[in-house]
């Protein structure tokens, strides 16, 4: 459990909010990558996700960021006429089929710093010239370290299967589900279910 005295990241959420927006004005270059932009957005997430840690840590206040997903939604929405919509890059041949796992997976930090020196490794490996600040946004925290993992690693990866997508949330929880009784058990997964629909 990281240290409730500690200050709260807000230095670092701020530098990674500069480093997104010089990464997007990056793009208005000539010959710039869109893919370009992705490590700035990859910071801002896990200091985004620090910072909401570090708050939960503090107080017990919940994810501030929790319905701007939503938000978000509903001003494409409201901005995009169906005349403009763009056709997906992602075409699905016939007959292919679908599927999809859906779930969740709580952990215990036991370690924090065996978590931070695992994802600092890794982070090393792809990234050989990376700098503290980018260390430290993607590491620090056992949620952005998970977060960092989970992203560049992966889960599954098996014979036969072509990713397609995953969308996937870490966060601070008050229980995990080998503390729950079989009616909260049964409810978790009914929330799971409905994530397919």
């Amino acid at each position: 459990m990281s240290d409730a005295s500690a200050p709260l990241p807000v230095d670092e959420f701020i530098q990674a909010l500069r480093a997104h927006a010089a990464a997007v004005e990056h793009l208005a270059t000539p010959g710039a990558r869109p893919e370009s932009i992705d490590p700035a957005i990859d910071v801002l997430r896990a200091a985004a996700l620090a910072y909401d840690e570090a708050v939960f840590e503090r107080s017990g206040l919940g994810d501030a960021f929790a319905d701007l997903g939503d938000e978000l939604d509903e001003f494409w929405d409201e901005d995009v006429d169906d005349d403009d919509e763009l056709e997906p890059e992602f075409v699905v041949e016939d007959g292919v089929q679908r599927i999809s796992l859906t779930g969740r997976w709580d952990f215990l930090v036991r370690d924090p710093q065996a978590l931070r020196e695992y994802a600092e490794q890794q982070l090393r490996a792809d990234i050989p010239d990376i700098d503290d600040e980018t260390l430290a946004c993607n590491a620090d925290q056992p949620g952005a370290a998970l977060n960092f993992l989970v992203g560049h690693q992966g889960l599954f990866e098996y014979p036969g299967l072509e990713d397609a997508g995953a969308q996937w949330s870490v966060g601070p929880i008050t229980r995990t589900l080998f503390e729950m009784s079989d009616d909260e058990l049964d409810e978790s997964t009914d929330d799971i279910a409905d994530l397919r629909d």
